[in-house]
């Protein structure tokens, strides 16, 4: 999947969680695998949607790219245009070359993650950005929204000059449709469209590459999130910057995303273009919830796939395929025997025993 446009390179990205868990007169501690094995790449200017049901492990991967929490196993790769370099094997004139470009973000194993100095994970963090799910709790009450959005630059050390700062902040700011007047109010005089907005220009203010959105339109109102999502493209197009676009509502991602990869249980179970997922998608799970996006038109027919049981717990993860104690097409050998992780076409990629047999199409 690797091409000259990929700007993020994830390859078997697991994240597990020491759960210590007490008994009478000793404690057990478990291993939570809340993320176990994703590959996937992302493009420059391109938005790649990540769904699943609460639980699933969406937001972990977020801030495992992001390194907002350490990888346990894995790589992730930050490509510039002109080379990639390794951070932990590099010195001398390589590591110069790292810091003016902001290459290899990480490498394999906890050892070497901890390896990775202060300094290098600041210049590196000015390049991604995070958009939060709650536009309320994420913005400091006591900030103006000036010092909100410039918080970024300065944190990072990128810009120092005052006049320098409060001209980026005010270009960024009227990109998204920030009148000059409110960089001198404080948070609680907007309403939560304006935050996001406000959430937004912190997260695009550093100019990154690449910004992780996290639920960034589910706690706002419809008519609200078709302006944020309107935002985020004019920007896209406007900045060529790369999204991660975690979220529940299957509509919204259908309108944002070029690619889409399913989530459950700390695996994708299918990865594809957002026309051949949503219109024939191979995966059961994927199925279920695509049944589930209401219909604009009120004469059709809303007969949404009711799966049984509750998501598993990734703790105690059922062996086989992880889906088979809620699949309605489950037999002996999903029970026993995980599905391989292939490509069925080009850039669909699936784990599923039967996706050939299933037709799921929506057309």
């Amino acid at each position: 999947m690797t091409t000259g446009n990929v700007l993020i390179e994830v390859r078997d990205l697991e994240v597990h969680f020491p759960i210590q868990k007490k008994k009478l007169f000793s404690s057990e501690v478990q291993t939570l695998r809340a993320v176990d094995g994703v590959s996937f790449n992302i493009n420059r200017g391109e938005t790649v949607g990540l769904v699943g049901e609460s639980g699933s492990g969406k937001t972990t991967v977020g801030r495992a790219i992001l390194r907002a929490i350490d990888p346990t196993y894995g790589d992730v790769f930050f490509h510039t245009i002109d080379d990639d370099i390794n951070v932990v094997n590099s010195d001398g004139e390589e590591l110069r070359k790292f810091r003016q470009h902001m290459n290899m973000v990480f490498s394999e194993g906890p050892v070497q993650l901890s390896s990775l100095a202060a300094e290098r994970l600041r210049l590196f963090r000015s390049k991604m950005s995070l958009v939060f799910q709650d536009p309320y709790s994420s913005l400091n009450p006591r900030m103006t929204v000036r010092d909100i959005i410039a918080e970024p630059l300065i944190a990072s050390g990128m810009m120092k000059d005052r006049d320098a700062i409060d001209a980026r902040v005010r270009e960024i700011a009227s990109r998204c449709k920030l009148n000059l007047e409110h960089l001198r109010r404080f948070p609680h005089a907007f309403s939560g469209g304006q935050r996001q907005r406000i959430c937004i220009a912190r997260a695009l203010v550093s100019k990154p590459d690449f910004v992780v959105c996290d639920e960034s339109v589910s706690a706002l109102d419809v008519s609200i999130q078709a302006e944020i999502v309107n935002l985020l493209q004019d920007l896209q197009e406007e900045m060529g910057v790369a999204f991660l676009f975690i979220a529940h509502d299957l509509s919204v991602v259908a309108q944002m995303s070029h690619r889409v990869a399913v989530m459950y249980v700390g695996k994708f179970v299918e990865y594809g273009p957002t026309e051949k997922l949503f219109f024939n998608p191979k995966h059961p799970y994927t199925h279920a919830l695509l049944s589930a996006i209401p219909q604009a038109d009120p004469d059709a027919e809303f007969n949404p796939i009711k799966l049984t049981g509750e998501i598993p717990n990734p703790l105690d993860a059922p062996e086989g395929c992880r889906f088979n104690t809620r699949c309605p097409f489950a037999n002996d050998r999903c029970a026993t025997k995980a599905p391989e992780w292939r490509q069925l076409e080009p850039e669909h990629y699936v784990a599923c025993h039967y996706s050939e047999t299933f037709d799921f199409s929506r057309r």
